[in-house]
């Protein structure tokens, strides 16, 4: 009896330690999220998720694809037009041949990273602007910001989230597009993308996989949580979507994914509540931006983000990881990571 006492009390001071290192807590606990979650996008303008649609909906509309405009926008970014895009088009639409053959500022002989967005945001948000000029300014890359503006900004949710699986198909078709025009190989392509664009991008690499086109690595950033996990209804990123699949969760259990779906799944501040957003607006949309914004410092500042390897957060704040693994998180994660690392952020 007495050893299960002190197991009990290790977790209740443990329990502690979390709410006094973070305020932000109790809105988790007492927030009152079961049937709706409040959402702020990239102008502050308030909008709601409904979780009670029932699955008959969300058949309906995913089936009928009847909000689908495919009008997703490829614009190429390089050292040559940082702030100014060229719009690119696959080999065989319409725009592509009305071009002609005008050169392109493409570089065949330069990796391609390609940057989405999530639900009522656009290419030029900072989801994707961040990420490009980070890269840029360390790297030399194309890179490649995939706008799909109009189909993520349905009112309802759910009729964006269910088209994820559309979209995923035009970004196939631009990657498969791309290596035809410049023998490009898949081991060179990074896709990465934020909340329901982190399941674009996952399912883009399941579905270029499909088409034995295996690229190198999907990054997701704080892959969107509502209707792809909790409920379970529609298809999203995996750890199959390439041969390594990182994932960013900074708002886990709420916008984002709680569960470990990638090879190797980063949790900064345990995965779900960042200090630096407690008396933000909206702290839930706040922390569900985090995820970009780290990886962009990771790109500029390699040792930014060091993080341990560890079966919870608790035993990582406990010291009881301190030998394991070490691990990057962001941009410099090895491919050769797996399982669950943490990290403390504090501002």
């Amino acid at each position: 009896m007495m050893a299960s006492f002190s197991n009990f009390e290790l977790v209740f001071w443990c329990f502690l330690f979390c709410v006094c290192k973070s305020n932000c807590l109790i809105s988790y606990l007492f927030g009152g999220v079961a049937d709706r979650i409040k959402f702020y996008d990239d102008k502050d303008n308030l909008h709601y998720i409904d979780l009670n649609t029932s699955l008959d909906s969300l058949l309906d509309s995913y089936l009928a694809r009847r909000h689908f405009s495919g009008s997703s926008r490829f614009w190429l970014y390089t050292r040559d037009n940082v702030n100014e895009h060229e719009e690119l088009f696959t080999r065989f639409s319409l725009n592509s041949l009305k071009r002609g053959k005008k050169n392109s500022l493409y570089r065949r002989d330069r990796p391609l990273v390609m940057v989405t967005h999530g639900w009522m945001s656009n290419g030029n948000s900072n989801a994707t602007q961040l990420i490009k000029n980070a890269y840029l300014k360390m790297k030399d890359v194309n890179v490649v910001i995939v706008d799909w503006q109009r189909d993520a900004a349905h009112e309802n949710y759910l009729s964006s989230a269910s088209l994820t699986m559309l979209v995923a198909e035009k970004v196939k078709d631009m990657v498969l597009s791309l290596a035809f025009k410049y023998q490009l190989e898949g081991r060179s392509v990074h896709l990465i993308g934020h909340s329901l664009g982190a399941h674009v991008m996952g399912l883009t690499g399941a579905k270029l996989k499909d088409n034995k086109f295996p690229v190198a690595r999907v990054t997701g950033l704080d892959p969107a949580g509502p209707f792809f996990e909790i409920p379970n209804y529609l298809p999203g990123i995996t750890s199959e979507a390439a041969s390594f699949v990182d994932i960013i969760h900074t708002d886990s259990g709420i916008l984002g994914y709680f569960t470990n779906i990638g090879d190797a799944d980063f949790y900064p501040n345990g995965g779900n509540w960042q200090p630096h957003c407690c008396d933000n607006q909206d702290t839930l949309s706040c922390e569900h931006k985090c995820a970009y914004v780290y990886f962009a410092e990771s790109i500029v500042n390699r040792s930014e983000y060091m993080s341990v390897k560890c079966d919870s957060y608790i035993s990582y704040e406990t010291g009881s990881c301190g030998d394991n693994e070490k691990q990057f998180m962001g941009l410099y994660s090895l491919s050769t990571a797996q399982g669950s690392f943490y990290l403390d952020i504090d501002s």
